[in-house]
């Protein structure tokens, strides 16, 4: 994808800017305390049971002994037992919101044909193989409740990478090039997403201009490159001069240089490819491994252990490194 031989770039005045809110996915975003969880779908599914009908609630606690109801995350349907499988599948499922940093106490009430329950934690399902946990319900004998985690993609799922380079003598200042959406043929639209830095093409024949990257979201909501348009102008900032445009589907861009002639023996090459954006769970799902590493300051500044004022206090409860290893531990 793109010149062989692009020099380094050479900045004049502005630099690139994204038109919309910046999100989670993109280059220049900050996360708030609010937005480092994630979301997760639960499924559930009851085996070992060959008639009658079921439904399953989800409850949701403040801690382990489950003496604080935190929220009732909701319900399946009533469903009816196949004959066939010996199970009972629903169509109704969960989401929930996941802390890598909490324990999540959660209890599945099942009612009906069978009265039990299973009681686990939401990193117990995230953390599983293949995100998947299969636990004998309480009170039953042979009846099994399968939970399946995923992580819940209520934003963009990837994004939209081009990479714009030049060639040519161009005797201007300045040169830059925009990103606009164009919508689709039923819905047209002209949306400017993106306006990228200056260069200064005086410097050399062949230039690079910084990738830009662009959620999909923004350029393909309905996540089909083929449906959707876009428009890549080259311009000379100066003199507001459109010096050649790309105007067409994403589809022609993608993994492939379209060149763009700009006259008098120049040219701009345009690729594009799409970057998958992979959320925590994503990673926890394709066997991502995490350690953790303790280590205690046994320093004599920390006191007499036979001390209650010591960090280190040996007694009946736990002392502060004991917590804190428990908290981060479990």
């Amino acid at each position: 994808m793109g010149f062989e031989h692009c020099t380094a770039t050479e900045k004049v005045q502005i630099e690139s800017e994204y038109f919309f809110k910046q999100i989670e996915s993109d280059i220049n975003s900050r996360r708030n305390d609010d937005e480092m969880k994630e979301r997760c779908k639960l499924e559930v599914k009851i085996n070992n049971i060959s008639s009658g009908s079921c439904k399953v609630i989800l409850n949701q606690y403040t801690d382990k002994a489950r003496r604080i109801l935190l929220k009732k995350e909701g319900e399946t349907e009533n469903a009816s037992a196949n004959s066939s499988t010996k199970s009972i599948s629903f169509n109704k499922f969960f989401i929930l919101d996941y802390y890598f940093e909490s324990e999540q106490p959660i209890d599945f009430i099942i009612s009906g044909k069978i009265e039990g329950k299973v009681s686990t934690t939401l990193p117990s399902i995230m953390g599983a193989r293949g995100q998947k946990l299969i636990s004998p319900i309480e009170g039953e004998e042979n009846a099994t409740l399968e939970i399946n985690g995923f992580a819940y993609k209520n934003k963009e799922t990837s994004s939209f990478v081009f990479k714009v380079e030049l060639d040519g003598n161009f005797n201007l200042k300045g040169i830059n090039y925009t990103i606009k959406y164009l919508g689709t043929i039923s819905k047209p639209l002209n949306n400017k997403l993106y306006r990228s830095e200056i260069l200064n093409p005086k410097i050399s024949p062949k230039l690079c201009f910084i990738v830009s990257r662009i959620p999909d979201i923004y350029l393909a909501p309905d996540l089909n490159p083929e449906n959707n348009n876009v428009e890549i102008a080259i311009f000379d900032p100066y003199y507001n001069n459109n010096l050649g445009k790309y105007s067409g589907s994403l589809a022609r861009l993608l993994n492939n240089s379209t060149v763009v002639q700009l006259g008098s023996g120049r040219s701009a090459r345009i690729s594009m490819e799409i970057a998958k954006n992979y959320t925590f769970l994503d990673y926890i799902r394709g066997g991502m491994q995490i350690n953790l590493a303790v280590g205690i300051d046994f320093t004599g500044s920390n006191g007499d252990p036979a001390r209650p004022s010591s960090l280190h206090y040996l007694g009946t409860q736990n002392n502060s490194y004991e917590i804190a290893i428990h908290s981060c531990g479990t």
